[in-house]
Order: C-alpha cells, then sequence, then structure tokens
C-alpha cells in the first residue's frame, strides 16, 4: 500500500490523510454529479414525502458544536459506520435503489443523507476525518441569495438542481443567512485515485480504530 498516515496537517488534528492522493477543495464536474442531476426530481420527490418530524440532529455535528439540534437536522441513509437506515430506506425507495446502484456508497466511512439548513443559520469552521472519500451536494431547496459555502480559501454556493463535488477534510463553513431552509443531498463515495486494495485496507483500518463491523470491500 501507499503512504497512509494519521497526523496533524493543515486541514484536521486527527485526520487520516492518504498524501497520494489528489487533493482540492472543489472538484470540477463529473459523471457522478451528471447523473445526481439527471435524477434531482426524484430526489426532491421523494424528500416531499418525508415527515419533518422524522428529521434527525446528527450526534457528531451537536458534540462538536455545529448544530444545536434545532438550525441543522438530517435524513440519513448511510451513517458513515456503513449501516443503512433501513426504515429511511422504505420511506424512499427510488433513491434506496440508486443508492444501491452506485459503487462505494455506505463503505469506509462514506455517508448519504439529506441536509436540511434553517435560515440565519452559521455552521463554523470544521473539517471531516479523512480525505479518502469525496463529497457530493445536490441542490434540492436552495435560496436565491444570502448563502454560501467557504470551504479553504474558496467562496461557492448551492445552486438549484445542480450538483457540486468536495474535499470536505479542508476546513470548511456554512453561512444561510437567508429566509428559506437550504436542503441538500449529500453523497459520499470513495476517493477515486483509491484502487479496490487500498480501499479493503481502509475498511480494515477503520474495524480495527472504531471496533464498527464494516463489510468487505
Amino acid at each position: 500500500h501507499r503512504d497512509l498516515h494519521s497526523f496533524p496537517t493543515r486541514r484536521s488534528s486527527d485526520l487520516l490523510f492518504c498524501p497520494h492522493l489528489t487533493s482540492r477543495p472543489v472538484w470540477p464536474s463529473d459523471e457522478i454529479c451528471e447523473l445526481l442531476e439527471r435524477n434531482v426530481d426524484m430526489f426532491r420527490g421523494e424528500f416531499a414525502g418525508i415527515d419533518p418530524n422524522q428529521y434527525l440532529v446528527d450526534a457528531r455535528d451537536h458534540a462538536n458544536g455545529l448544530t444545536d439540534g434545532r438550525n441543522w437536522t438530517v435524513f440519513p441513509f448511510y451513517d458513515g459506520f456503513a449501516n443503512l437506515q433501513v426504515d429511511n430506506a422504505r420511506k424512499c425507495p427510488r433513491i434506496a435503489e440508486f443508492l444501491d446502484g452506485l459503487a462505494g456508497v455506505g463503505s469506509m466511512g462514506c455517508m448519504a443523507f439529506f441536509s436540511i439548513m434553517n435560515p440565519q443559520t452559521h455552521v463554523p469552521p470544521h473539517t471531516s476525518a479523512s480525505n479518502t472519500r469525496v463529497r457530493y451536494h445536490l441542490g434540492i431547496e436552495v435560496p436565491e441569495r444570502d448563502i454560501h459555502l467557504r470551504i479553504h480559501d474558496q467562496r461557492i454556493t448551492w445552486k438549484q438542481d445542480r450538483c457540486i463535488k468536495i474535499d470536505d477534510s479542508f476546513e470548511h463553513e456554512v453561512f444561510q443567512q437567508s429566509d428559506r431552509r437550504r436542503v441538500v443531498f449529500v453523497l459520499d463515495v470513495p476517493h477515486p485515485e483509491l484502487c479496490p486494495e487500498e480501499v479493503e485496507f481502509l475498511q480494515e483500518f477503520m474495524r480495527c480504530t472504531t471496533g464498527v463491523d464494516l463489510p468487505r470491500a
């Protein structure tokens, strides 16, 4: 395997960092962006059928001071520990089928969820724990103004029905100062430069460090 380190970097003090992987805060659009955008009506339609009382507070984000439990909630399909949220998948069968057809979804820390952010919300600077995945945001409900994402040294915003691709191991924060909620579908997949053997190694590494019985790649 190529070098794998867990050490302080410019991004996070406890980062699992693979230095051989191409690293950029914002990636150009790719075929997964296009696939998500082609299916945006399906995502929006099934999201509309979800009872808001079933939105959840991500315990990790709450523990890290990123949400107060009211300003930012989620509706998860994969939780980052390879656990499919079966009840949620049953409520959104077309999304569940879509995710089942994508390689790497749910593996090695990869998540899939709706992210619902209320007006007048600021999510302070934070990072993910690893650069071994890439993250997609598909705009489901996007206010037209007063909202942006600062990631590393770039300022970007979401667009209705469009997808952005980022590396959230770079420090980032959200300014949601509009008068409407923001909804995006978030999808993680393994970094495209990881070979199958490296994905399997990272699965084993996570089993050892988290105690979670992740499925084999």
